[in-house]
């Protein structure tokens, strides 16, 4: 998910705050808007409201118009209320400011969604050291990682990276939610399971096969099995 689009007609917001704030995309007409709209999925959208407004409310219809955001939180801000009413009853909006805006104001508004992004961020990402420098790689890259010669190979969609001297113990510890142990070696990515050969004792991954420790089988049993289009039935397990 994206983070913030905010529309602006000026532009000058784009121009003073894209290279601050990585979170925030911007636009400058309603066709730029539409663009990021169809390609991105942002959480929140903040429209200005300026000169007559009729730029920034047809942004809003825009966005409103499309079945991903729905109920997707819009803020307005505007030079005065004139448009109060009808972001509240035509747009639901999530609030309405009016400018000039205090700092804290805007903070109150903004926070919640800054704390959302933040921890999707910290959850998403692996951070590691490779020769001194820190690397952050997406976790929705990692098919597995794999224990070896005192490292890691974290095997991704476009490649494999080793990691010296990373404890696969410490990648379960911080990322167990996405993250499961099949092997004394071997760490799977569970969104990429595809199939599990319990007989085998294979996981199958896109593009790649795994092993299955027989000291892990239980616990794959009880983590996988419950759930939805793995093990449902006793093929999955049996063939």
């Amino acid at each position: 998910m994206g983070g913030i689009l905010v529309y602006q007609n000026s532009g000058q917001a784009a121009s003073d705050l894209s290279g601050r704030f990585r979170w925030l995309d911007f636009a400058t007409d309603p066709e730029q808007a539409a663009g990021r709209l169809e390609r991105d999925r942002y959480r929140m959208i903040l429209i200005h409201l300026e000169d007559e407004g009729e730029s920034g409310l047809s942004v809003a219809s825009l966005v409103r118009g499309m079945p991903a955001y729905h109920l997707t939180p819009m803020l307005f801000v505007a030079a005065d209320r004139r448009y109060e009413n009808k972001a509240f009853y035509e747009y639901h909006c999530y609030d309405y400011l009016v400018k000039p805006i205090r700092q804290n104001e805007f903070v109150r508004v903004i926070y919640p969604f800054l704390v959302q992004l933040y921890t999707e961020k910290r959850d998403n990402w692996m951070r590691v050291r490779i020769r001194g420098t820190i690397k952050e790689i997406c976790i929705n890259d990692i098919l597995y990682l794999e224990s070896a010669n005192r490292s890691v190979m974290i095997h991704t969609r476009s490649g494999v990276l080793e990691i010296p001297y990373l404890p696969l113990k410490q990648c379960l510890a911080e990322h167990g939610g996405v993250f499961v142990q099949c092997h004394r070696c071997i760490l799977v990515n569970r969104n990429f399971v595809d199939r599990i050969d319990y007989r085998e004792r294979k996981i199958q991954l896109p593009g790649c096969r795994v092993d299955i420790g027989r000291q892990h089988e239980a616990a794959l049993h009880r983590e996988f099995d419950s759930h939805r289009g793995l093990a449902e039935n006793e093929e999955w397990r049996n063939q």
